[in-house]
């Protein structure tokens, strides 16, 4: 059994992998690897990409980040090893944001967030006289570390600037992270008659939050600034009036789709995850990455704004392919050799899927009781594999059948 895919931080349009200090990062990974590896009983190896740039845009396709591949002889062993991997990546990420019209932004100001979430603050002045607008000269502020750690980080900065720059109010309301969307209403429809009626901002946290416990009701932050604190308590007062209007009006729906699946979505689909909860003020609530697990519930205002929901889903969830190729034995002793000695090395099976996952960007997973290679990814990822595989004149002999499992976008 041997498995490969590519290792990076989950892929979004909103940061950058961020690999300034590539020895310590390998250095983290390696260790991880090895400490999964003695837990889990397998082999676990890790492939760097020499042409890998200090940051780089997350894109999906090969060659943005490192590879990974493990051989053992128990596929549930593998699965689990690689669910450990993902849930601690040590893998960084660089968010910047820019911020126009706040002069003086100093670096010290955030000494407090470095130290409490772990993560760089890089401070980047505006460019002199590059435009007389003052919108057209923003402070950049760069954030640096473990996504988690930046998404959270991102809010934070935002009501700091707010607090110590604009001289604002500032107060927190704890409310169940899956009834945010439901508050916010479709497309912010239920959010923006709030603001502009008192004057006030709204900092909500990433919907990709990992809750401890696997807690349905975890509860999150929301900030709240503005200029008296009249506005902020009459804001803090309207939410949770809301989230109590909400919570019984909630139409909740569970559908199943295939764990890898799911984990393909929140690794390469984040950013369509969070348009999908965004257009239809819902909450889709997926089970913590690499569990293995495949319910996923969804919950909204009505059914009508549910299903809807469900049906982008599913259709993200077709987007994603699977292909499986068959081998099997000829009568051929020399054949079956050189068989026998490739499919049965733990070290050219490694290599293997490791080069097939590089080339394509998806996740191989050799079967050795089936003689069968399964492939999940893009479109274009399967189609890289199969002209791979097409090129390797060794294996054509071997070649039996190759079979691509297409899912329909209808409700499941």
């Amino acid at each position: 059994m041997a498995l490969s895919f590519c290792y990076a931080p989950p892929i979004s349009t909103q940061y950058i992998f961020d690999n300034q200090d590539e020895p310590t990062t390998v250095q983290k990974v390696r260790e991880a690897c090895q400490h999964i590896s003695l837990a889990r009983g397998c082999q676990i190896n890790l492939v760097t990409n020499t042409k890998i740039k200090a940051s780089m845009p997350l894109l999906d396709t090969p060659g943005f980040g490192y590879n990974i591949s493990m051989t053992g002889g128990v596929q549930d062993a593998l699965l689990k090893a690689r669910g450990d991997l993902l849930n601690q990546s040590s893998l960084k990420i660089k968010m910047t944001l820019q911020i126009s019209l706040v002069s003086d932004i100093s670096a010290d100001l955030f000494t407090d967030l470095v130290n409490l979430l772990n993560v760089k603050i890089n401070v980047i002045p505006p460019k002199q006289h590059h435009s007389s607008l003052l919108s057209d000269n923003p402070t950049r502020i760069e954030m640096i570390g473990l996504p988690q750690q930046v998404e959270e980080c991102r809010v934070r900065v935002l009501v700091l600037l707010d607090e110590k720059k604009n001289n604002l109010k500032t107060d927190v309301v704890e409310l169940p992270l899956k009834l945010h969307y439901l508050i916010c209403g479709r497309k912010r429809c239920g959010l923006l008659p709030i603001i502009e009626e008192t004057s006030t901002n709204i900092y909500f946290p990433s919907p990709f939050l990992q809750r401890p416990y696997e807690d349905d009701d975890y509860k999150a932050k929301i900030y709240i600034t503005g200029e008296k604190s009249s506005q902020v308590a009459r804001v803090k007062d309207m939410l949770n009036k809301l989230a109590v209007q909400k919570a019984k009006s909630m139409y909740h729906k569970d559908t199943d789709l295939s764990s890898r699946k799911i984990d393909w979505l929140l690794l390469h689909r984040r950013d369509d995850l969070r348009k999908i909860m965004h257009d239809n003020g819902a909450y889709i609530l997926f089970p913590p990455l690499g569990s293995g697990k495949t319910k996923v519930t969804v919950y909204a205002e009505n059914r009508v704004n549910a299903e809807r929901t469900l049906r982008s889903l599913n259709l993200q969830a077709c987007s994603i392919y699977e292909a499986s190729f068959y081998f099997n034995h000829t009568e051929d002793s020399e054949s079956l050799e050189n068989r026998a000695s490739f499919f049965n090395s733990p070290l050219h099976l490694a290599t293997f899927v490791s080069d097939l996952s590089r080339i394509s960007g998806s996740e191989v997973l050799y079967r050795a009781e089936q003689s069968c290679i399964e492939v999940l990814g893009s479109e274009r990822a399967i189609r890289n594999v199969y002209q791979r595989l097409q090129e390797m004149q060794f294996l054509q002999i071997f070649h039996h059948q190759t079979i691509f499992k297409v899912e329909s976008s209808n409700d499941h």
